[in-house]
């Protein structure tokens, strides 16, 4: 079992631009934990190495968004960063450069995973999530990170989401709030925004009061003079937080 996994990770790992020093980590960055409890497997599951490569993937990210996005403000930066490392876009990678072909998951799971692979083909890049495989990709992150030092890995990754990065450099911030956040809800929930907006006697100051919700998730709220100006608001306020997006 050990020379034939050594085999597909020796197989995968090309593919994503990475040479290996030592193997060790790498095993365990493809062993799920389903498989590590069903087998006598020498190595960890990939666990722990997720739970590092999430860091490394959200601190590589940020340097990247500030550099690139100098002037943006800290929600419009939010939102972008939870882009690039969700659970969509992390799956995809992993489908994209052939990772699952190596992964070891145990027999009850196998199943799963096969099937979602054949509605990944039919579905469009970035829909479609898998939990497992994105752990798996930022198990990898880790191994790499381990195996090839700091340096080394944040140059990996920039590399990685070139693709990712130069989709998310055609966003322009100049556009209507409501605009820009419809178009952000349909790339996180797949989604658009709906509101809810009544007059507000108690403060005729302010005319309108809207409530903005994606998938019955509420994101935010604004004051208006008029039902659209209230709902400007409401989705500039969700603009400016972004934590409620995530």
């Amino acid at each position: 079992m050990e020379i034939s996994h050594r085999d597909r990770i020796l197989e995968v790992l090309p593919l994503i631009g990475i040479q290996p020093k030592c193997l060790r980590y790498y095993h365990e960055a493809f062993t799920h934990r389903s498989f590590k409890i069903e087998n006598d497997w020498p190595y960890q599951d990939n666990e722990r190495l997720e739970f590092i490569g999430d860091s490394i993937l959200q601190s590589t990210v940020s340097l990247f968004l500030m550099e690139q996005y100098f002037y943006a403000p800290q929600g419009d930066l939010t939102i972008l960063r939870a882009m690039f490392v969700r659970t969509e876009t992390l799956t995809a990678i992993t489908m994209k450069y052939n990772l699952h072909k190596a992964f070891l998951m145990s027999k009850g799971e196998q199943p799963i995973a096969e099937k979602f692979c054949g509605l990944y083909k039919k579905a469009k890049p970035y829909k479609l999530r898998y939990e497992p495989y994105c752990g798996l990709f930022e198990a990898l992150v880790a191994a790499h990170y381990y195996d090839c030092g700091s340096t080394c890995t944040t140059k990996w990754v920039r590399q990685l989401f070139s693709d990712v990065f130069q989709e998310l450099e055609k966003e322009k911030y100049v556009k209507d709030p409501k605009t820009r956040l419809q178009e952000l809800t349909r790339k996180l929930y797949g989604s658009e925004p709906k509101y809810t907006t009544r007059l507000t006697p108690e403060s005729p100051k302010y005319g309108f009061f809207s409530k903005v919700f994606v998938n019955d998730k509420y994101l935010g709220c604004g004051y208006g003079k008029s039902k659209k100006e209230s709902q400007k608001c409401a989705a500039q306020s969700v603009l400016q937080k972004g934590e409620n997006l995530i």
